[in-house]
């Protein structure tokens, strides 16, 4: 279940696997899966895969787990909550790639979350996008500014590369490409936000995304 129905109208979220290969500095999810008794899991980089065929089944068989008023609904389901779906494990496993084409075969509306581009430039993934239109997906970019890119996405791709990547998408005859310039961070996301908007929209993006970054120091 997705927290982010009130910002996002998504009820359901998913990953393929249980950690992301980047590691930005903003990222909830590595605050969220490092406590507990999964931590020690987590930070040893341990990397679990979910049981595709178990997924299929949850979507041709809705009535086997609790979300099936939301699949035979045809809910739209956000791809992307705590992992980036194509990042370096999907490029190293490939788990997704054979859900990808299940979904595309079925037709299930997915919105998609990532920084990654190795995969609009690989034969099998184009395949699998391209021509698809209940496919829309959101390339995150917080800035224009590549220094601080860097220093803020570890291990991801350079924000000319994702802006690229956008015109592939928005060119692929899918569901369209979405900026998702989140979080803004001021400082960081200004003052180039404007012109990232801009470069996107000449890239080919017709929607944008957006929420400011929020500290939380917790309890103290």
């Amino acid at each position: 279940w997705s927290w982010e129905v009130a910002d996002c109208s998504v009820p359901m979220t998913f990953d393929q696997y249980s950690r992301c290969s980047y590691r930005c500095v903003y990222c909830f999810s590595a605050y969220q899966r490092g406590k507990g008794r999964a931590g020690a899991s987590y930070f040893r980089s341990d990397v679990k895969a979910v049981d595709s065929k178990r997924i299929q089944r949850m979507f041709l068989q809705p009535d086997t787990s609790q979300f099936g008023p939301y699949v035979r609904a045809k809910m739209v389901m956000q791809w992307g909550g705590l992992s980036d779906p194509f990042d370096d494990y999907e490029r190293e496993h490939g788990t997704g790639l054979e859900l990808l084409h299940f979904f595309r075969q079925i037709e299930y509306p997915i919105c998609f979350s990532t920084k990654a581009v190795w995969w609009t430039q690989d034969p099998r993934y184009q395949e699998a996008l391209r021509g698809a239109k209940h496919f829309n997906v959101k390339v995150s970019i917080i800035t224009l500014n590549e220094a601080k890119a860097v220093k803020v996405e570890a291990g991801a791709p350079s924000v000319a590369e994702r802006l690229k990547a956008i015109e592939w998408i928005a060119n692929a005859g899918a569901g369209g490409a979405t900026l998702r310039l989140r979080p803004f961070i001021i400082g960081v996301s200004s003052p180039t936000h404007s012109a990232l908007i801009h470069s996107a929209a000449d890239a080919g993006a017709t929607a944008m995304s957006t929420e400011f970054f929020c500290m939380d120091t917790g309890d103290p």
